[in-house]
């Protein structure tokens, strides 16, 4: 299992700790820092492109 997910945020796919909650203030692995909605994400939200920062951090994580 993962000890990461994927986050839409601020117009791109970004990488959160697992243990970050909705509502939750975080940092992505990138350094972006977002605060967790507590709604689900929109269909166009998911779409928008993945952070290449993120990408690349989470491959070490697997």
């Amino acid at each position: 299992m993962f000890d990461f997910r994927w986050q839409p945020s601020q117009g791109g796919r970004h990488v959160i700790s697992q243990d970050l909650l909705p509502g939750d203030e975080g940092t992505t692995f990138c350094g972006l820092e977002l605060l967790v909605p507590r709604q689900r994400c929109t269909k166009t939200e998911w779409l928008w492109p993945t952070c290449p920062a993120c990408y690349e951090s989470a491959k070490s994580h697997t």
